[in-house]
């Protein structure tokens, strides 16, 4: 099994192994159990593990925003690095629940869907009139379909200040997978302009499916 080409393979004694073809593009772990059936996917913890970026598109996830300045990209917002930040310098809309709002948005796109079961956000600047105060977390599996998991509303400069910039929260009734997060900033502290220093996530999901054929050439 590897992870830029992958190979399902089937074996009757656990030894002696044979290729019965490639799947996917993005890396997966494929788990034999006897030959109708394995476990095909990564597991939750792998992905976030992956999550720290050098570029907007790299280690499989993509991410997107509504805008940014030159040299406070989008991207560094997963960047794993407090010492760096995106800021957005406008607003625009996102359908969440049939409902339209309107505020600063950041996108991630996952390699895989994952359940997430928590969030951190990094908020503080020299400003803190650039930390968010009311917003959104959205989920979607296609990028255009949004469903809220969580709204926060209150979060004032005191409120980041007080906690070194850093607010962790649960995401604990979650069970839905979802390839495309974004957070959604309806209402910030003040300034014209938002900030972000890290969004990170954390899961008690896998991510894994069992698939099982009955002719070892397809796979339900």
């Amino acid at each position: 099994v590897g992870s830029a080409t992958n190979t399902i393979a089937t074996s009757t004694d656990g030894t002696s192994w044979t290729g019965r073809g490639t799947v996917l593009t993005n890396p997966l772990s494929v788990a034999y159990g006897n030959s109708k059936y394995v476990v095909v996917g990564e597991s939750a913890s792998a992905i976030l593990n992956d999550l720290v970026l050098t570029s907007a598109n790299s280690n499989g996830f993509i991410v997107t925003k509504n805008s940014e300045f030159s040299g406070e990209w989008a991207w560094y917002a997963f960047d794993g690095n407090l010492s760096t930040y995106w800021t957005t310098y406008s607003s625009s809309s996102t359908v969440i629940d049939g409902n339209t709002i309107t505020g600063s948005w950041l996108q991630i796109q996952m390699r895989a869907s994952i359940v997430i079961t928590g969030y951190t956000i990094s908020a503080l600047s020299p400003d803190t009139g650039r930390s968010p105060n009311i917003f959104y977390i959205a989920a979607s599996n296609n990028g255009s379909t949004w469903t809220a998991l969580d709204f926060k509303t209150g979060y004032n400069a005191t409120t980041w200040t007080n906690s070194s910039g850093t607010l962790s929260f649960s995401l604990s009734s979650n069970t839905n997978a979802y390839s495309y997060y974004r957070l959604v900033v309806n209402t910030n502290n003040g300034s014209s302009y938002t900030s972000i220093y890290e969004w990170s996530f954390t899961s008690t999901y896998p991510s894994q499916i069992l698939a099982y054929s009955s002719d070892l050439s397809t796979w339900t």
